[in-house]
């Protein structure tokens, strides 16, 4: 007997592994964009990014929304590209999920900037001049700053202390890091010095003003949660000690709207 009914816009080879850890539910793909097709039954969707690029979605609930559904699970950690009624049920994000691959783009631009890469590429033997070698940095020993410790921030910090560098981070609460030997940065300014790389949110919603909380902190005796001072601006001079390059991902994961988190 089935006992769950669930209207799937993953990828085939995601349903079927879905299907073989939910043998008593049933997966009914349907297509992405705006739901249609929902099976009457349906209690559950799994939604694909809706609004991609040449894809409109239409912020008027379509007819009949929610239908029987009970529970939205997001194939996405972020929530920018689905419309806000998707909101009205009960939604899980897929936080984390993008944590690895991120972190590895993230590591290979601090390598990148700490050996000057592509910069010192030979095409040719004859183009080594030993008395011209640049003087490249070590990753090792080095000092990497991370802004937010989302998901994306935790697991660039284990993988950063495994190479032997030294972790300071920035977070939006005054929560303890949950990475043992991360230090607290004391703010902006303490990451903003010759031969450190930082890592750096991009969106508006995390690039937070750190100098204008961190004085309201010292005001108010008490960290300052709220976000009315924005300013990415403010944050988008800093950039790493080595070649100048920035080093930027999204550190904070943007499911934070007050929806719940599943597996």
């Amino acid at each position: 007997m089935t006992d769950l009914v669930i209207a799937s816009q993953l990828p085939a080879d995601v349903n079927a592994k879905l299907a073989a850890r939910l043998p008593h539910a049933r997966i009914v793909p349907i297509a992405p964009g705006t739901p249609e097709g929902v099976p009457a039954d349906a209690t559950v969707l799994f939604a694909a990014p809706m609004r991609l690029k040449g894809r409109h979605v239409s912020e008027t609930r379509p007819d009949g929304w929610p239908w029987k559904l009970q529970w939205v699970q997001l194939f996405s950690s972020g929530i920018d590209s689905y419309p806000d009624w998707l909101f009205d049920l009960p939604v899980a994000t897929g936080r984390g999920s993008s944590a690895p691959a991120i972190t590895e783009f993230v590591l290979a631009a601090i390598f990148a900037a700490a050996k000057q890469l592509p910069r010192i590429w030979l095409s040719d033997a004859s183009q080594f001049d030993f008395a011209k070698r640049p003087k490249l940095a070590s990753v090792r020993g080095s000092t990497i700053g991370i802004v937010g410790f989302g998901a994306i921030g935790s697991e660039l910090a284990r993988r950063a202390i495994g190479l032997g560098a030294d972790v300071l981070a920035l977070r939006r609460s005054s929560a303890p890091f949950e990475v043992a030997g991360v230090r607290r940065a004391r703010g902006g300014g303490h990451l903003r010095r010759p031969g450190r790389r930082l890592g750096q949110p991009l969106g508006d919603g995390a690039a937070y003003d750190i100098e204008d909380r961190r004085e309201q902190q010292s005001k108010s005796g008490h960290p300052d949660h709220t976000e009315e001072h924005r300013h990415p601006q403010r944050l988008a001079h800093l950039r790493s000690g080595a070649g100048g390059e920035r080093q930027r991902h999204d550190a904070e994961d943007k499911g934070e709207r007050g929806h719940q988190d599943r597996p």
